[in-house]
């Protein structure tokens, strides 16, 4: 059976966050991230409510750093038709119409 995935695609955040419970069959073959994600990853330790919360995405930034080239900014991947991967929609409303937006 072909492969009707997407050939490639932006992770937002909230994709990367939990990868253990998104089905990687979901995503497009290929993907990246934006620099705005890995701020994101990097501020959400000093956002843990607790000392095992902010142990736990600790390593985020440097796995997802490890993984992807960042894209320098959501723009780009819109201009290169990158369609935006997320469980949380309601942040790309202001989108609507210009870009696909993938839910996941």
């Amino acid at each position: 059976m072909a492969d009707l995935r997407v050939e490639r695609g932006v992770l937002d955040t909230s994709v990367v966050i939990d990868p253990d419970v998104i089905d990687s069959n979901t995503l497009p073959l290929q993907v990246a991230v934006t620099a705005l994600t890995m701020a994101e990853l990097a501020a959400g330790p000093q956002a843990a409510a607790n000392p095992a919360e902010r142990a736990r995405r600790q390593g985020r930034p440097q796995r997802t750093e490890a993984a992807f080239s960042p894209l320098p900014f959501a723009a780009v991947a819109a201009s290169v038709n990158l369609p935006p991967y997320t469980s949380s929609p309601p942040d790309f409303a202001s989108l609507d119409g210009l870009v696909e937006i993938i839910v996941i």
